[in-house]
């Protein structure tokens, strides 16, 4: 991982915050024009094929691919070389949120509804408030990385309860998931030096990007194949974006060493 000096820190620091006091102004902004609900877009999903007693049985199923790369995550982090213990941490959280993932978002496939919506999205809050915190944590301050990612967590998830109680919206969801993307570019800008290169994050970007695609052309996709839909294959392709995190991890090479 690369190795800041306290001298080169303490800017790099204040320049986060700086960034991170313009994103907060720019979300003030935008938070009158933000959905305040969004379970309507996620009921009707076009594959809603059953197999073995399983409704919605690609739906469901393809959520084992988030077991698979968070358990793999796990095991990338334990790998690795010299990692300071706040990034250790926002990678375990980070894969132990895609685990979760695939237990939320499969409950909610197997007989989808706003009421199943929350248990969707709750690790899904962790899991975009670990990477964020993990970025922050990588590019600039370990410590600085956890704190942010702890109280975007924590921020996101008081939102999330009051929207599931019915007295709040999830406004600070759709801030959180694309307004983060927004924010981990501009850190990739700004800050370019990292155990996680810029190439593995364009990678992952481009995966996220492509998730969403899929997420937007469900039905298109499935009457193109008549085999899968756009939504089965957004799992398997946000589990890749993944991928491209826990790539960075592993053991030390010799020729890393030298």
């Amino acid at each position: 991982m690369a190795a800041f000096s306290l001298a080169e820190a303490q800017p790099r620091t204040r320049r986060l915050t700086f960034l991170l006091i313009l994103f907060a102004a720019a979300a003030g902004l935008l938070w009158p024009h933000l959905p305040a609900r969004d379970g309507s877009w996620f009921v009707a999903y076009a594959d809603q094929r059953g197999l073995w007693g399983i409704p919605n049985f690609l739906d469901v199923v393809s959520n084992l691919a988030f077991v698979w790369i968070g358990l793999w995550g796990i095991k990338r982090i334990r790998e690795a070389g010299n990692v300071p213990n706040e990034h250790r941490w926002l990678g375990y959280a980070l894969a132990g949120s895609a685990f979760l993932t695939a237990f939320g978002s499969g409950l909610y496939h197997w007989s989808p509804s706003e009421a199943l919506l929350f248990w969707d999205r709750l690790p899904m809050v962790a899991l975009f408030s670990a990477l964020i915190g993990l970025f922050i944590a990588d590019r600039v301050n370990a410590r600085f990385g956890l704190l942010s990612g702890a109280l975007i967590g924590a921020v996101s998830f008081i939102n999330l309860v009051g929207w599931h109680l019915g007295a709040g919206t999830l406004k600070s969801y759709v801030l959180l998931q694309y307004g983060g993307a927004l924010l981990l570019a501009v850190l990739a800008w700004q800050f370019p030096r990292g155990l996680i290169s810029n190439q593995r994050f364009v990678g992952m970007l481009l995966l996220y990007a492509l998730a969403k695609f899929f997420e937007m052309t469900d039905g298109a996709v499935f009457e193109l194949t008549h085999f899968v839909s756009g939504h089965t294959l957004k799992h398997f392709v946000a589990a890749a974006a993944l991928a491209c995190v826990f790539l960075a991890y592993g053991p030390v090479r010799k020729s890393d060493q030298k």
